[in-house]
């Protein structure tokens, strides 16, 4: 007969908490509040299922993702960011792989989410917020996790777990996962260790829960979609595309990123689909070139909708003027002087020509 093989969950959960948040007073005078577990749940009352539901949470190549704020490097003339007081704790609390202190950090988590996160958004829904320390071949990860409340879930008045696997998974709300494993070592700091998952109905706590990670994904969005302007431009001129083919080429993607229908659910748009699209002759060059320094875009991230208007667009102001003109019009009704850096208008518009045609005539 032949050996059977052995199926062993690669996933091990090492500490495991959860917390409730809620609504006291009446809708008018409601004031937010929580419950505090003042130990942890026990991880080996979670079935195989439970743990594997848990940990593949953040599997899926789609999720926005990020680093923390204030540990990436400010441009020219901006402070630095402070650490969120998560970040602060989660610092003092993880060492040489263990999770130091994990009640006490989760229940100061909790209790600044509450207050200070939570608490703010006043259309916020009552739930749970998970916290569990886990292992994927011996890689280490925390994740944070909010839970609608729900009849799926059997906790009791203590929030021990009575029926774990209730545990209803698709009444997740919002989701963060830091790979504790770079996070934690210098030299990798500019990779981008923290997940996102966002659950259906986040609009009105995505900015509050982002914030108290200390990560936020819109800033990465921003970045994001101007690298891949930059990273096509560069394609481009690797190809010797002139500048009317690469203004055709920055349009149909910008054209692609603004159709619904090839944005998944979290806004974003998948790298590989948009290469076909725009470099058909050869879609796995682009896709070399994009993933790789200086760019380093994931295979699908989220558009930042007015820095993608660049892929069509020139604009600038400062105190005394305003610009805006088409791609398409550099290098035909505009000139552009780059080691003079000087703009060369050839062609006025004409109410504008009109307008200064008014202007005496200089003596």
């Amino acid at each position: 007969m032949p050996k059977e093989e052995k199926n062993e969950n690669p996933y091990k959960i090492h500490n495991f908490i959860v917390h409730e948040v809620f609504w006291n007073g009446d809708e008018k005078s409601k004031i937010p509040d929580k419950l505090l577990r003042d130990k942890e749940n026990n991880p080996s009352k979670l079935s195989a299922a439970v743990v594997l539901k848990l940990a593949k949470l953040f599997e899926e190549t789609s999720l926005a993702s990020g680093l923390f704020t204030s540990e990436k490097r400010p441009e020219s003339g901006e402070p630095a960011v402070a650490p969120t007081l998560f970040h602060v704790k989660l610092m003092e609390s993880y060492n040489e792989q263990e999770m130091k202190g994990f009640v006490d950090f989760t229940q100061k988590c909790t209790e600044n989410f509450t207050y200070y996160h939570w608490g703010k958004a006043k259309t916020a829904k009552p739930g749970y917020l998970l916290f569990y320390h886990y292992t994927v071949n011996n890689s280490h990860f925390l994740a944070v996790v909010m839970l609608h409340k729900t009849q799926g879930i059997k906790l009791d008045e203590q929030l021990a777990l009575e029926e774990v696997d209730q545990l209803d998974l698709s009444t997740l709300h919002l989701a963060a996962r830091i790979n504790l494993s770079i996070w934690s070592n210098p030299e990798k700091l500019n990779s981008r260790y923290i997940k996102f998952r966002l659950g259906k109905s986040t609009s009105d706590l995505r900015q509050f829960f982002t914030d108290f990670i200390g990560c936020n994904e819109y800033t990465e969005q921003k970045e994001d979609t101007a690298k891949l302007i930059n990273a096509i431009e560069k394609h481009c001129q690797t190809k010797s595309y002139d500048s009317e083919r690469m203004n055709q080429v920055l349009e149909e993607a910008a054209d692609y990123c603004r159709a619904k229908e090839n944005l998944n659910d979290e806004g974003q748009i998948k790298l590989s689909s948009l290469s076909n699209k725009i470099f058909p002759e050869a879609p796995e060059e682009f896709l070399i070139l994009a993933q790789n320094e200086p760019f380093s875009l994931n295979e699908q991230f989220g558009i930042h909708n007015r820095t993608l208007s660049k892929f069509k667009r020139f604009s600038g102001s400062s105190k005394n003027l305003n610009i805006s003109f088409l791609r398409k019009a550099l290098d035909n009704d505009i000139l552009f002087d780059r080691e003079k850096r000087m703009l060369v208008i050839t062609k006025i518009p004409p109410e504008l020509l009109s307008e200064l045609n008014t202007l005496n005539p200089t003596k």
